[in-house]
């Protein structure tokens, strides 16, 4: 009995103990925000070609702080974005993230860069979105993924050598890029509701726009996007109990 005794307090000893050591690690779940980013994360859904002139993105995954991001009409040309033609650059960093969803425009831009002269022509331009991590020996940042291209305007003839613009590396017409013939304004009016790839098949289709010759066209902004993104997955939570000594 009293061998019993003492191996029944022991347990209790070290049940009490284990309680009072329990460590409860939580390796939380994994963040589904991007800082490196992919063709298609995000997406142009407006251009305007006409004064005054202005584009707007969309992002299609949950983007992670302080990625920056380039839009430029500087010409892809011979493997290289070619920035000793005429274009520019517009510059931002999504500071402290920028959720699926997000519209951006450069009225919503309260703190961005510029390099060259962006300045969207109504006859036929380019509009290339980038992201980069670096600059080079001028200080133009040097494209790392190439995101969404669009080509409009009266003098497009569409992605090649002889058009306005080749066609970066990664993007694929139709999916991470749009070729809006001859119009000089355009703006995306279809679905605003589904995954990533479902709305990057929609945005791709031109018959998916509204365009015209005339007058810049106006962006919607009252009616909210859907983007449906992937959940995070859990991972397995860790117990460690520290065992008393007997």
């Amino acid at each position: 009995f009293f061998s019993h005794h003492l191996t029944s307090m022991w347990l209790i000893k070290l049940l009490v103990a284990s309680l009072l050591s329990f460590t409860f690690v939580c390796e939380g779940l994994n963040a589904t925000s991007k800082t490196v980013l992919a063709s298609g994360d995000v997406a142009l859904i407006m251009a305007s070609g006409d004064q005054p002139t202005s584009w707007a993105l969309i992002a299609l995954v949950d983007i992670g702080p302080n990625v920056m991001i380039a839009v430029t009409d500087y010409p892809y040309v011979n493997g290289a974005l070619d920035t000793s033609a005429p274009g520019g650059m517009v510059l931002f960093n999504t500071a402290s993230g920028m959720p699926a969803g997000t519209v951006v425009t450069p009225s919503s831009l309260s703190t961005f860069g510029t390099k060259g002269s962006f300045a969207m022509e109504a006859g036929g331009d380019k509009v290339l979105v980038f992201h980069y991590t670096a600059v080079d020996s001028n200080d133009m940042p040097t494209p790392a993924t190439y995101l969404y291209g669009m080509l409009y305007g009266t003098s497009n003839t569409g992605w090649g050598s002889n058009g306005l613009s080749e066609l970066p590396p990664g993007l694929t017409v139709g999916t991470s890029a749009v070729d809006m013939g001859t119009a000089q304004n355009a703006v995306y009016i279809g679905p605003r509701e589904g995954s990533q790839p479902s709305l990057l098949q929609a945005i791709g289709e031109p018959a998916a726009w509204r365009t015209n010759n005339d007058a810049p066209e106006t962006l919607d902004l009252s009616t909210p996007w859907d983007v449906k993104v992937g959940t995070a997955t859990p991972t397995p939570t860790r117990f460690v109990f520290a065992a008393p000594s007997p």
